[in-house]
């Protein structure tokens, strides 16, 4: 049952169009002064007295030096108070479930640079170490894929008169759990209204206090929640999984005081946000990724740091997902609204993410792409489990429907 309940939230990850570009071989917009750094896991590396500290395998001489000639920098750990033996049984949690290797997120940094370094220079060195599995700067926010709310809830729907692409979630519903009751849903994005009369189950779901908003714009956030976990109520909106507890994680925030120097902690949020779930509970990923900077080719936010023509690499968000679905949590990803046909890129593996594109609702629809059919503007290609709903959806957020009470209602 947890897994139809997966199912039965897919349709909270649809998009507006943005064309795509020919790629060229741009650097992501990066904070100037942060980078992260993932050693190899035999190393086991440690922060220990604000000092990097190999527990297995020695960090060779060599290496110690060109680090140590950076100067006075900062290390910080990823998973910032997360205990180390916490990220140790997720690590063995999920290696026994998945029957394979998976990487510790103890072994992921943060470097905080001095004024003068360059971010890009200084990871091209780090990585030229071997003990060194990857490192990059840390990438600027990026937009969120903001959903369409022309029409009614018809997504709710699979009637005779209706071509078949409804959720059907009214039969869902008669059945025990066809609600999503008995799961939580984690939506990790930057901003949300919980303050919204028709969201009672996300009143106290913010378990992120230092989060922030770049864009300074709650409305996605709202309507994601709206499309999950809207009350059952009788006016408003309904959610699919309207049964689901609800929880949300902000990846914007800077955890040490005073608070004041935020930048995108995609990697940390979505590993501290496992602390709050169980198996059968869902990691919803409301996020993309720029492939190019300046070209809108957005794709699957677990390719963060990578940039054209680079294929995907290991990451902390690829880490965090594969950490996740290992504990038994099941990870919603975002396709992307870059339009892009992700066979033509290489990728690192198969994370165990579901992801998500934006399909046609009916034929003869607002875009040409058609019943059953991605719409032009999303992400496609075998890496993409399903197309949801990408047109006609109504939910909270954004206004349309404002009540008299106004942004709440």
């Amino acid at each position: 049952m947890k897994h139809s309940q997966t199912v039965m939230i897919l349709i909270a990850l649809v998009f507006l169009p943005i064309l795509l570009i020919s790629p060229v071989n741009a650097r992501y917009d990066c904070e100037p002064d942060v980078l992260e750094v993932l050693f190899q896991p035999e190393h086991q590396v440690r922060l220990r007295a604000e000092v990097l500290k190999a527990q297995a395998m020695p960090i060779s001489a060599s290496s110690t030096q060109q680090i140590s000639e950076l100067g006075d920098v900062r290390w910080e750990r990823l998973t910032g108070e997360l205990q180390e033996e916490t990220l140790d049984e997720y690590q063995l949690k999920a290696e026994q479930s998945l029957e394979k290797p998976v990487y510790n997120m103890n072994n992921i940094f943060y470097l905080h640079l001095l004024e003068g370094q360059d971010v890009w220079d200084v990871a091209e060195q780090l990585k030229t170490l071997p003990e060194v599995l990857n490192a990059y700067p840390v990438p600027k926010p990026m937009p969120l894929p903001t959903p369409n709310w022309e029409g009614d809830q018809d997504y709710l729907k699979n009637k005779p008169d209706w071509p078949p692409t409804g959720l059907n979630a009214y039969a869902a519903w008669a059945f025990n759990g066809g609600d999503g009751t008995g799961v939580t849903i984690c939506d990790l994005e930057y901003s949300w209204n919980l303050n919204h009369v028709d969201l009672t189950k996300a009143a106290n779901g913010q378990k992120n206090p230092n989060g922030q908003d770049p864009f300074n714009d709650p409305e996605h956030g709202t309507a994601v929640l709206g499309e999950m976990i809207a009350d059952n109520n009788g006016w408003g909106v309904t959610g699919i999984s309207h049964g689901a507890n609800a929880i949300v994680y902000g990846t914007y925030y800077d955890p040490n005081p005073p608070h004041s120097n935020p930048f995108w902690r995609m990697g940390e949020a979505m590993t501290n946000s496992l602390s709050y779930l169980q198996a059968g509970d869902v990691m919803l990923l409301e996020h993309q990724w720029e492939y190019n900077l300046g070209q809108a080719n957005y794709i699957p936010v677990e390719w963060f740091g990578s940039y054209s023509p680079q294929g995907q690499s290991m990451n902390s968000v690829y880490a965090a997902i594969v950490t996740a679905v290992g504990n038994g949590v099941h990870v919603v990803e975002a396709a992307g609204n870059g339009g892009v046909d992700l066979d033509t890129l290489s990728w690192y593996g198969d994370s165990g993410a579901i992801v998500v594109g934006a399909g046609g609702a009916y034929s003869g629809g607002f875009y040409p792409g058609g019943d059953l059919e991605p719409l032009q503007f999303s992400c496609y290609g075998s890496r993409v489990d399903v197309h949801a709903w990408g047109e006609d959806v109504t939910t909270t957020g954004y206004g349309y429907y404002t009540g008299a009470t106004g942004p709440n209602d």
